[in-house]
């Protein structure tokens, strides 16, 4: 065999598995949605401060089925055939993924460090209980992780991106993470 046919691993197809897959992660992202949204449906928005409420309801309805998407992909892409798992360390879709999971980490220990400090602390801070704060806490870590992570896999020159489904899935997710960045930011500046 030559080299070139060694580096080359087999098309991944579209299977019925996959399709299933992504059938139970938008079930679960809509399930979280709905238990995330309940209690803020109200009527049509008739001003601008109801139309910018209605704006960030809808985008982090969006996040937790975004979310469930991106993280059905990782064991989706860790199925077979797959390249090797250096060639598979530089395509965008799947550093995605990965950033998703590495972007919440650092929110995540930080709401765990103030739960952890004793009681008679003089250090307020507000924990998001509710989860439609933790989801709008949630997007600008993963937004940045996703970034950051792609950022440095172009500079790096290591960015191979696959002409497959599932690489353009997650380059798609990975572009929508981003996105919502200068979205959540508009929401914010507007009054």
């Amino acid at each position: 065999m030559s080299r070139g046919n060694l580096a080359q691993t087999p098309r991944r197809r579209f299977t019925i598995l996959d399709g299933l897959s992504l059938v139970a992660a938008t079930a679960v992202g809509l399930g979280i949605s709905r238990a995330v949204i309940a209690p803020m449906v109200g009527g049509f928005p008739t001003s601008l401060p109801d139309l910018k409420m209605a704006a960030l309801v809808l985008l982090i309805a969006m996040l937790p089925v975004v979310w469930a998407w991106t993280l059905a992909l990782i064991p989706l892409r860790l199925r077979g055939p797959r390249p090797s798992y250096r060639r598979l360390y530089r395509q965008p879709g799947w550093t995605a993924a990965i950033a998703t999971l590495i972007g919440p980490l650092g929110e995540m220990c930080r709401w765990a460090w103030f739960i952890l400090l004793p009681f008679g602390s003089s250090i307020r801070f507000d924990l998001p209980f509710a989860p439609f704060d933790v989801f709008r806490r949630l997007l600008p870590p993963i937004g940045l992780a996703v970034a950051l992570a792609w950022t440095l896999l172009f500079l790096s020159g290591g960015w191979r991106a696959e002409p497959s489904w599932i690489d353009r899935l997650g380059r798609g997710l990975g572009a929508m993470w981003i996105l919502g960045l200068p979205f959540l930011f508009w929401l914010a500046v507007i009054s």
